[in-house]
């Protein structure tokens, strides 16, 4: 599984002896929820740092209360649906394709908040492309590419930033530029203030 470690380093410039700070120090995501907090609550608490910077770690404590009130969806096991006949045991379960207004993450990404999903195969592969923007940044847009074999094996995950922090990401439409292809090869996504993207699906390219 990926995980991701996202740190902002500390700028200090010493003039007439004064410290002016710069810049964010060092959080990982890797660490627990709590220990952000207590992070963050001793930035807030220091003297030394702007009360700009304050408000925004202020900002960033409020992001994390919020997530811990979303509710996770409920989850039904392979097992449920055999028994309720749903699907049959042994066999996979139908690809559906398209834009799908889901929420849920990525297996193993904790750190992102998903917009939309689409749901595609390629070159005889299964791809979701799922479409957001980073929790502790929400100014930076993120999709998260899933791809695998048609059984389900050769799992692979795959991230493409924004260049720019537009905001978080959502998928609008799919496209077919090559009309002797089958399925849709270009993904056309919007940013929250308006910018537009595409998607190459075939070469992971966010143009």
């Amino acid at each position: 599984m990926m995980r991701q470690f996202f740190k902002q380093k500390i700028g200090v410039i010493v003039l007439a002896s004064s410290i002016v700070i710069l810049s964010i120090p060092v959080i990982s995501l890797a660490e627990p929820h709590n220990g952000i907090e207590s992070h963050l609550h001793d930035l807030i608490d220091n003297p030394k740092i702007p009360e700009a910077k304050k408000d925004e770690f202020k900002r960033e404590l409020e992001k994390l209360e919020d997530a811990k009130n979303v509710k996770p969806a409920e989850k039904t096991s392979f097992k449920q649906h055999v028994e309720k006949g749903e699907l049959e045991e042994g066999v996979l379960p139908p690809w559906n394709t398209g834009i799908v207004e889901d929420h849920e993450a990525p297996p193993g990404r904790h750190d992102v908040v998903i917009n939309n999903i689409w749901h595609g195969k390629i070159n005889n592969k299964l791809q979701s492309v799922y479409a957001g923007g980073l929790s502790l940044d929400s100014k930076q847009g993120i999709l998260i590419i899933v791809t695998m074999d048609e059984d389900g094996s050769n799992v692979s995950l795959k991230e493409v930033l924004t260049p720019e922090k537009n905001g978080s990401l959502k998928i609008k439409k799919e496209e077919n530029n090559n009309l002797m292809k089958e399925g849709n090869n270009q993904l056309i996504l919007e940013s929250e203030d308006g910018t537009e993207f595409s998607f190459d699906t075939e070469s992971d390219t966010l143009y």
